[in-house]
């Protein structure tokens, strides 16, 4: 067995499942709550294999995703991050009804402010 074959998981609780490019792209990221600046969704944490923490599911976490914005650096990555790309898009676009009237609000205000 190879060291590269060694180090694969056999166990499918401890592998990630992975979102491709092509899912992640129809998933149109909101703008920072923030700051109303530019949202990338492909922050990746990756974790040792001695990292002594797991997913509610009870998936290993080796490797965690976090949205962040491109203008003020806030990210939605918490304590670990999120365990799918789509999960970490799902839940930088939450917002509540109030943050989205707010936040274009603020977002019209900084478009002016910079001119």
């Amino acid at each position: 067995m190879t060291p590269a074959e060694a180090a694969k998981p056999t166990n499918t609780k401890d592998m990630n499942t992975e979102t491709s490019p092509t899912e992640l792209a129809a998933v149109p990221l909101l703008a920072c709550p923030f700051c109303g600046g530019e949202a990338s969704g492909t922050g990746i944490i990756k974790y040792s294999k001695n990292h002594e923490a797991w997913w509610k599911d009870g998936t290993r976490i080796i490797e965690a995703h976090f949205c962040a914005c491109m203008k003020c650096g806030v990210t939605n990555k918490g304590l670990v991050g999120h365990q799918t790309p789509a999960l970490a898009v799902n839940h930088w676009n939450t917002r509540s009804e109030a943050n989205v009237s707010d936040q274009a609000t603020a977002s019209t205000r900084l478009n002016q402010h910079d001119k």
